[in-house]
């Protein structure tokens, strides 16, 4: 049995891998391919027109990521047939290309040779589909590349750096424990409770965008003799856009996934006058006040009188962010008196409608006001002052009475208002209250 021993061969030691493989696949899919995907596509496009070349348009492209690697300079032939339909067809011959593709490339010249762009804010609209090939750099007629070759440097520093960490931290685990993860207990309930976590959230979101949507059927429901002008939502972005990037926007092909996007608020194009049903304007305003989103009002108010005054209490509580009122009486005394109607009657009639609004308007941005002539400009005015949020007023017809009531009342108004004045308005008094406001 020794005599086997000391014949046998002795054993090689074995040889220990510089890099193991698992190592090289987990820094292909966490490092390599996300910077690939994010890093190559272009991020935004921007369009502009070609300056003496009528029918051209020029795309302007960014690629490079956390830095600018890359700008694309790209001409495009537009076509348009019908009114508001555009068609992208080839350049028509003839043209000096490398000359036009010199001159729109200018303006690349005066940016920074080292320009960050990392996209770690949200963006309102989708750019960058790494599933889009007209999204990536390509050599092609009609195209100029204008490299950054500072940023692509910087890039290829920071990928390099960002692979090399990573690897470390896996040799360091497989080294030290003989393998990439550790299976256990904890690990198992760990990456379930974050597995459940993950699906609640978009179960949850999934049913706030259905609920949105929903909601916004109901209000489009509603969309009868002319109540509702215009309705539509407005979208965001829910993550940053680098992330929202990597994953494509949610753009696959086996399905789009929509909580990528969220809604960010709703807007509502409303028009108060005669053949407005009361009822369904409180239904809109039940549903513009619901809890999902609420939904931003521009209010417009025709034909002003006590059936218009009582719609627009209705509205209390909205969040009305435009409102443009005409206070002009003639149609509901018309109504009320005959188009023959004398001025006793009309001021005996007059005498008895208070204009009061009474409706809190905290969000109110912008207002228009159309002042009428038969009634008090005072009473007219005063249902407008002190309201904090207001950022422009636009007031029309304005008499001698309502301009030096806000000449005493400067302080009450917002900063920036265009006025309108009527013909007997002495033009010393148009000259004070311009320059007060303008002081």
């Amino acid at each position: 049995m020794s005599q086997q021993n000391e014949n046998s061969e002795p054993a090689l030691p074995v040889k220990k891998r510089w890099v193991h493989k698992r190592t090289m696949v987990v820094v292909f899919c966490m490092v390599l391919l996300p910077w690939i995907l994010v890093a190559i596509p272009s991020e935004s496009t921007f369009i502009r027109s070609a300056i003496g070349q009528p029918g051209h348009s020029i795309r302007d492209l960014e690629y490079g990521w956390p830095f600018v690697h890359l700008h694309s300079t790209e001409f495009l032939f537009i076509w348009s047939p019908v009114r508001a339909v555009t068609f992208e067809a080839p350049m028509r011959p003839g043209l000096d290309l490398v000359k036009m593709q010199r001159e729109a490339a200018e303006h690349t010249k005066d940016k920074p040779s080292v320009q960050l762009n990392r996209r770690f804010e949200p963006v309102d609209f989708s750019a960058g589909y790494w599933s889009d090939l007209s999204n990536w750099p390509a050599w092609k007629a009609g195209t100029h590349l204008t490299p950054r070759y500072i940023g692509l440097v910087l890039n290829l520093i920071c990928v390099t750096l960002v692979a090399a960490i990573v690897a470390a931290l896996c040799e360091y685990r497989i080294r030290r424990q003989g393998r990439l993860l550790k299976y256990s207990l904890a690990t198992l309930l760990i990456g379930v409770t974050l597995f459940a976590a993950g699906v609640a959230w978009i179960v949850q979101t999934q049913r706030e965008f259905a609920a949105q949507v929903q909601l916004n059927d109901s209000l489009q429901s509603l969309y009868v003799h002319d109540e509702l002008s215009e309705l539509y939502l407005v979208y965001g972005a829910r993550f940053p856009l680098v992330v929202s990037q990597l994953f494509n926007h949610g753009r696959h092909p086996w399905g789009n996934v929509p909580f990528f996007r969220k809604v960010k608020l709703g807007v509502i194009e409303l028009d108060l006058y005669d053949e407005a049903d009361p009822d369904v304007i409180n239904r809109i305003v039940k549903l513009a006040n619901a809890n999902i989103t609420q939904y931003k009002v521009h209010l417009n108010v025709w034909d002003f009188g006590p059936e218009r005054q009582h719609m627009l209490r209705a509205l209390d509580g909205t969040d009305i962010v435009s409102l443009d009122i005409n206070f002009d009486t003639r149609d509901w005394l018309e109504q009320e008196l005959g188009e023959n109607h004398t001025e006793i009657a009309r001021a005996r009639k007059l005498k008895n409608f208070k204009i009061d609004l009474n409706i809190d308007m905290p969000k109110l941005l912008e207002l228009t006001l159309r002042l009428d002539r038969m009634t008090s400009q005072t009473e007219q005015l005063q249902q407008f002052m002190d309201i904090p949020s207001l950022e422009l007023a636009r007031i029309y017809g304005l008499s001698t009475e309502g301009a030096e009531f806000i000449l005493e009342s400067k302080t009450r108004w917002p900063r920036e208002i265009i006025f309108e004045f009527q013909d007997d308005v002495p033009e010393e008094l148009r000259q004070e209250l311009k320059s007060n406001r303008a002081s």
